[in-house]
């Protein structure tokens, strides 16, 4: 998670030239007047990038970024067979900028998430036995446990260690979502575009009770600050442990289901935004095709923090909505 401010608006990846043009040649240069609008980037190495692609429908990439250091972004896909049925989990998170060994939380955490929640299917033996939203909560708090069990000495300087979490898996035409922090999760139709989580913030926080408008919230001191995550800087002082939010989806036809860290939705917030830019990829484009897409749209607009999006189509579900 960063430390920079949320935008209140997305931006266009090429930026506006003064000129007033809002559109690039494809090289990053103003198609009137021939200035560069579009940033260069820094040398980059192999390192900077992670990419995962088990399958053409399902893949996520995380980066560094352009601004830090290291990577404290995780990522974690699978997909198995459980009583006849394919299931598909995606999971990230997100380190605590300012807490120890963030990058290590947010990994242990996204590992610790998918393989509880395959333990917990294959108990069952099928998908509809418990629901997925108490499967993605047990998960969730079994990470949670984990972390604060695992969690290494305290250094001088440095909270505790903690990161955001969202998880998703899909079977039988239904999407299961969970999650603590501000990671968060999209659905993508042909026809329309929502978000699926509500960020554990200050901001909304503070909208949701009343005492802000958010334009105020989001210009305030605190207006990137958590109220809830996973691991040790949670219970720092006597708190208690996090409670996941879940929400559940089964859309009416071919989706495509996004969860990403705020490095990305900081540049673009809105659900319309997302779909935008997806749907200005090229129609034949695969799951790894739209996280590069994604991922370097955030690059282009700065890319503060790091960055991760992973994608996952889902397709041919019966006409159900949202359930919160």
């Amino acid at each position: 998670m960063s430390g920079h401010g949320l935008l209140s608006e997305p931006r266009n990846a090429a930026g506006r030239c003064a000129c007033g043009a809002a559109a690039d040649d494809g090289d990053g240069y103003c198609t009137q007047c021939g200035v560069r609008i579009r940033p260069v980037r820094p040398a980059r190495s192999a390192a900077d990038r992670s990419e995962l692609s088990p399958a053409p429908d399902l893949a996520a990439v995380t980066d560094r970024g352009l601004r830090h250091l290291r990577n404290e972004d995780a990522t974690v896909l699978a997909r198995e067979l459980i009583g006849g049925e394919p299931v598909t989990i995606l999971v990230v998170c997100d380190g605590v900028s300012k807490s120890n060994a963030s990058d290590q939380a947010a990994a242990l955490a996204a590992q610790t998430v998918s393989s509880a929640l395959l333990l917990q299917l294959r108990s069952a033996g099928a998908v509809t036995a418990p629901s997925g939203d108490e499967l993605i909560s047990r998960a969730i708090e079994e990470a949670h446990v984990v972390l604060c069990n695992e969690a290494p000495p305290l250094v001088e300087g440095l909270d505790p260690p903690g990161t955001t979490v969202v998880a998703a898996f899909a079977a039988k035409g239904r999407i299961a979502v969970g999650w603590v922090g501000d990671s968060r999760a999209y659905w993508l139709t042909p026809s329309g575009a929502g978000l699926l989580t509500h960020d554990h913030s200050w901001v909304n926080q503070v909208v949701d009770s009343g005492e802000m408008s958010e334009a105020d919230a989001l210009q305030a001191p605190l207006a990137h600050a958590l109220t809830h995550c996973l691991g040790a800087l949670e219970q720092q002082e006597g708190g208690s442990a996090p409670e996941p939010s879940v929400a559940t989806f089964e859309p009416a036809g071919p989706c495509r289901l996004i969860l990403c860290s705020d490095g990305l939705w900081n540049y673009a917030p809105e659900a319309g935004a997302l779909a935008g830019l997806v749907h200005s990829f090229p129609a034949e484009v695969d799951a790894l095709g739209i996280a590069r897409g994604l991922v370097d749209y955030a690059l282009d607009c700065g890319g503060q923090d790091n960055v991760t999006a992973a994608v996952a189509f889902v397709d041919d579900q019966p006409p159900l909505g949202v359930n919160d």
